[in-house]
């Protein structure tokens, strides 16, 4: 096959107004070099508005899908490429030398394909590193002097509020009795009759539809500044910023009176918050128990009983409740945040089992098309180049029928992935049964995740 050239561009927002880094200003730079050096005329793919810090990109993703062996990608510098640091970076370049492509960068004279433009490439990329560490810095510690003046430092805010002229959260007359009559719906009601509840009554959601969900609930319901106590965290620090409150505390509490009782029998999530949701790859369910240690006294462990091993036909260990505990909150908050692990996504998506050994490559082909077609509608690719890439994929297509069933987007959600990260254990064991989660643990201790409720589209701050 003829090697072919590819162009991309991207911008982050501010960078639009500058000239040299507009959109149609990188496209020029491309076709020109191209022009130069002999290259065919690139394909062009562009990302407008998405920080260089994303992994998922919808054009980057869409061009790497088409890349072969012998082809070229364009790019005005680095900055343009990747902004996350040298391992983003790093990895992306060697994505693109996967596929037996290079990477040129225009301003930098830069090609992957040789020693010298890696080693240059790795040096920019280390810079670049800590020139955004510096800059994170930066906005943390002033979004941290802001929330103890009294400001609310973040974009978002919660459901019921709006920032006022002096950045200063205060109720929102709109909103502030839709989000009264959701918290007071959570009083005597678990968070799925809640949402019924909500649905019945017509209570519009943050949304404006009346699609209350148990996660928006249960987040809202996770929120102190409805009690005049909104919290921001800087780093390991949560900051108290004020504010006026929607729910007087007898409220507060009556809303998380039923929830703070031991949820039946010996379960007792308040320690063993995986109970209910964890067995061996045996298929025995494990339950809690302390045991006597020589050295660390009594331990809370997770363990199958002698009965349920026999009925089960297996010996595997116990295991340190505090141990599979934080491996737990580790392996859900991956999943809640990484929409590139191909394992989650087919657990959070339905998409069809590996069944071939090609079900792979047949779902980039599927992605590829999606993307293109995205790309064409939101006009940041040209036609004639979209007919020739989707005719090229469409014929990879019918080479490897069958097709697997479409899978939706995983949806990321990052707040609720922080809630798990540092959620108390009967808080945990909450979350747990909201999302349906189960967990098997193998003997060393490894756990993988074998089923979780398809979660609905990653919602904002509430």
């Amino acid at each position: 096959m003829t090697p072919r050239a590819f162009s991309y561009a991207r911008v982050s927002g501010r960078d639009q107004a500058d000239s040299g880094y507009s959109l149609p200003a990188q496209r020029e730079r491309a076709a020109a070099f191209a022009q130069f050096h002999g290259l065919p005329v690139p394909l062009h793919f562009e990302d407008p508005a998405v920080s260089g810090r994303r992994d998922v990109r919808p054009a980057w993703t869409a061009m790497m899908g088409q890349l072969r062996a012998g082809d070229t990608v364009l790019a005005k510098d680095l900055t343009r490429i990747a902004r996350g640091g040298i391992v983003q970076t790093l990895t992306l370049i060697r994505d693109i030398e996967a596929r037996g492509a290079r990477l040129v960068l225009i301003d930098q004279s830069l090609d992957t394909s040789t020693p010298f433009g890696r080693v240059v490439l790795s040096i920019l990329a280390t810079l670049a590193e800590y020139e955004l560490e510096q800059t994170r810095e930066r906005s943390m510690i002033g979004r941290t002097f802001a929330a103890k003046a009294g400001i609310w430092p973040q974009g978002s805010v919660p459901f019921g509020y709006l920032r006022n002229a002096q950045k200063r959260l205060e109720p929102n007359p709109a909103t502030q009795e839709r989000a009264r009559a959701a918290l007071r719906a959570l009083i005597g009601r678990s968070y799925q009759e809640a949402a019924d509840h909500l649905r019945e009554q017509g209570v519009l959601s943050p949304t404006g539809k009346p699609n209350w969900s148990p996660t928006r609930l249960h987040a809202m319901a996770q929120q102190t500044a409805y009690i005049g106590q909104a919290i921001f965290r800087a780093g390991g620090e949560a900051l108290e910023v004020p504010c006026p409150p929607l729910l007087t505390q007898e409220e507060w509490d009556a809303i998380h009176a039923r929830r703070a009782l031991p949820q039946g029998g010996t379960r007792r999530p308040e320690v063993y918050p995986l109970v209910g949701h964890l067995r061996c790859p045996h298929g025995a369910p494990m339950n809690g128990r302390q045991e006597s240690h020589r050295n660390a006294g009594m331990v809370s462990r997770y363990h199958i009983s002698g009965r349920l091993k026999r009925h089960y036909g297996c010996d595997c260990p116990s295991f340190r409740a505090a141990q599979l505990d934080d491996a737990a909150r580790a392996l859900l908050a991956r999943v809640l945040t990484d929409p590139t692990d191909p394992a989650h996504l087919a657990l959070l998506t339905g998409a069809a089992p590996l069944s071939d050994g090609r079900e792979q490559e047949r779902q980039e082909v599927q992605e590829a098309l999606s993307n293109l077609a995205r790309l064409r509608v939101l006009g940041q690719i040209e036609e004639r180049d979209y007919l020739s890439l989707r005719e090229e994929l469409k014929a990879r297509e019918r080479a490897l029928a069958p097709r697997p069933r479409p899978a939706a987007e995983m949806p990321l959600m990052p707040e609720l992935a922080a809630d798990v990260r540092e959620a108390a254990p009967e808080h945990l064991a909450e979350l747990l049964d909201l999302l349906e989660v189960r967990l098997l643990v193998r003997p060393d201790g490894a756990l993988e995740l074998l089923g979780l409720r398809p979660l609905e589209a990653a919602q904002q701050a509430v």
